[in-house]
């Protein structure tokens, strides 16, 4: 099986095992209908049904919540995607404690590190209501934010992956996925002002990256976890260190039988697959590309180039397939049939969520 590793970058009780529990919520979904399966770890599969549980129970209607806690140690989260009783992807996700980037470099650096130096895509999930609830005016909240989101941290832990990913002439790719959006996903307004207060936040991370690498996509793509709770109110509150704490209260959005409907994540997946599959992602047409000579081993790649891809860009991103194209000859006409599937999975899926962030 051809292991891929991604790393997701985010801040303790940001939401990532809640993340995901609804990655596989979703592409059992999206699956559904093919010959594809996905199987997670029995360790992944025992934390995203704690995750689950733990979601459902603050399914009360009327009843205030607060976010779970976040984790305190460093977990892998692994997921199989296969057909017909064979596997041949294992994508797997390592997460920790967002405070061993500021607070414990040596576990970071020990248990982390190597990792994410070999991780293809980062994952970098924000807490949506803290980016929307925050006053701009307000310096200590701004702050407080930033520090929350540990930017500073992530300034130069990515800008020295995109060295290591330039090193080695490979692509680098980042995935921005605001959490506990719910409330503003479907508000044209508020889902704009979200894109643009993220970006404003994270703009030294992404500066970070443009600075060390020359190819590279930032993709951003809302995920709901819940589905049916809405934003209710937040508290600021003075920390032992002399700053801010944010703690945030959600309330279910339905008074009958309540029940959640994550949304979203499968997008992340499939473009992880398309990579996998040699698809290109057209955010142009919210599509993924069409592959003219699906039954010609040989020519999966043939047709691949399109005008928006810059020619150094597309030369590292090939090169990538060609590796993966490679280890899959090993399983013979499984593989490819396999490969097969996936192209028509994604074979001009339109995609809803998912668009290239702009800096």
């Amino acid at each position: 099986m051809i292991k891929q590793k991604f790393t997701i970058l985010g801040p303790s009780g940001v939401g990532k095992t809640s993340l995901m529990a609804t990655m596989y919520d979703n592409v059992r979904e999206m699956f559904n209908g093919t010959l594809l399966s996905i199987r997670p770890s029995s360790n992944s599969n025992q934390r995203i049904n704690r995750a689950v549980a733990e979601m459902n129970a603050a399914l009360t209607p009327n009843v205030e919540f607060e976010p779970v806690l976040g984790t305190s140690e460093a977990i892998e989260y692994s997921f199989s995607v296969g057909m017909n009783g064979n596997y041949y992807i294992e994508c797997a996700f390592k997460d920790f404690p967002g405070g061993w980037l500021s607070d414990d470099i040596d576990k970071f650096e020990n248990e982390i590190q190597p990792w994410l130096n070999e991780s293809q895509i980062l994952v970098l999930p924000v807490d949506a209501s803290l980016v929307m609830q925050y006053n701009k005016k307000d310096k200590k909240q701004r702050e407080a934010v930033i520090n929350f989101c540990e930017i500073p941290q992530l300034e130069r832990i990515i800008g020295d992956w995109a060295k290591i990913r330039k090193a080695n002439y490979s692509f680098a790719r980042i995935f921005v996925v605001p959490l506990r959006c719910e409330t503003y996903i479907n508000d044209y307004n508020k889902s704009q002002l979200m894109y643009s207060q993220i970006s404003d936040i994270y703009e030294p991370v992404f500066k970070s990256l443009n600075n060390n690498m020359d190819s590279f996509d930032i993709y951003y793509c809302p995920v709901d976890t819940y589905g049916c709770v809405k934003f209710l109110k937040c508290k600021w509150e003075k920390n032992a260190i002399g700053g801010l704490s944010y703690r945030p209260t959600f309330v279910c959005d339905s008074t009958d039988n309540p029940k959640r409907i994550p949304r979203g994540a499968d997008e992340i997946f499939a473009y992880m697959l398309g990579i996998f599959a040699g698809i290109q992602y057209n955010d142009t047409l919210n599509q993924y590309s069409t592959i003219k000579n699906e039954n010609d081993w040989t020519l999966f790649f043939a047709d691949l180039l399109p005008s928006w891809v810059a020619p150094d860009s597309w030369k590292k991103i090939q090169r990538e397939r060609d590796a993966l194209l490679e280890e899959l000859k090993a399983f013979g006409t499984n593989g490819q049939n396999f490969l097969l599937e996936i192209v028509k999975l994604l074979d001009n899926r339109t995609v809803k969520r998912l668009k290239r962030l702009q800096i």
